[in-house]
């Protein structure tokens, strides 16, 4: 097979463009669990994330998606069906079924998904991309024929593909290595602590491209027990001063936007927070958006 679709298949994957972490920012516009829990269904959203993800990975957006629980929600069944559509790159790489995917999470050169697979049918589609199989930290692990720099950790319910260094410290903290981007960055930690589990979330580990002073920024969209959606966001900057003075900045470029009808923030301290009621019309494109 030619090199330079196998480098396409793995740079797809792993979501290199990767969508802006929240229509509120300036125009610049499920979790994966420890070793002790590889074998469940993450869902604990980006903060699980935060503490597998090295801690070198400060570039871009992570983020994550829990299909399983739009697929179970009678009011986003539209939704569900485009972003469903938007997967079905899995099932020509990696003979992965988009209706079978419970969750996904994209960063820059990397991702994962977790579900109900077919094991042999992942990795027959491996042995066609001219992968081949070998291990890593006692997890199954593919690399290329080509040698080119990705690979694929393959696990019961779990797919990461992605660079290969990036793969493998990501299972080097799942075996508790204690080096990941919750570890070693006080601002991620502040933000992923204070974000509530959203079936959609954001995190944005060095934000200083999106407000003067920000150091990280987090997003999660939740559903209110009365059918409401909402997006929170938490944004930590370098100083209360920085907070005091770009929060107006961020309230106006929500109240601007068309995808919410009520605003409401909070600062204290270098922490700003903001909660945005989902306008009804534009919910379905939101989610749409922001689940990609």
């Amino acid at each position: 097979m030619d090199k330079s679709y196998v480098v396409f298949v793995l740079s797809l994957l792993a979501g290199v463009l990767v969508v802006a972490v929240l229509s509120g920012c300036s125009d610049q516009n499920a979790g994966i669990a420890p070793s002790d829990q590889m074998k469940e269904n993450y869902a604990g959203g980006i903060k699980d994330i935060s503490k597998i993800a090295p801690a070198n990975l400060t570039n871009g957006v992570i983020s994550y998606t829990n299909l399983k629980q739009i697929r179970e929600d009678t009011g986003m069944q539209n939704a569900y069906a485009m972003l469903v559509e938007g997967l079905r790159v899995f099932n020509l790489t990696f003979s992965v079924n988009a209706e079978d995917i419970d969750s996904y999470v994209r960063g820059i050169g990397w991702g994962a998904i977790t579900g109900s697979f077919d094991i042999e049918g992942v990795r027959n589609a491996l042995n066609n991309l001219e992968f081949s199989q070998g291990e890593y930290k006692g997890v199954e692990f593919w690399t290329p024929q080509s040698n080119d720099n990705g690979a694929i950790a393959v696990m019961e319910n779990m797919l990461i593909f992605g660079e290969k260094d990036v793969v493998m410290g990501i299972i080097d903290n799942m075996k508790g290595a204690k080096s990941s981007l919750y570890d070693y960055s006080e601002s991620v930690r502040t933000v992923v602590d204070d974000l509530p589990d959203g079936f959609i979330m954001r995190l944005v580990p060095s934000a200083g491209l999106y407000y003067e002073g920000a150091e990280a920024i987090g997003a999660s969209v939740v559903k209110d027990v009365d059918g409401t959606l909402k997006l929170i966001g938490v944004f930590k900057f370098n100083s209360s001063t920085y907070a005091e003075k770009v929060g107006p900045e961020i309230e106006t470029n929500f109240q601007k936007s068309p995808y919410y009808s009520d605003v409401s923030l909070v600062q204290s301290g270098e922490i700003v927070k903001v909660v945005a009621e989902l306008d009804a019309g534009n919910a379905t494109e939101f989610v749409v958006r922001m689940g990609y």
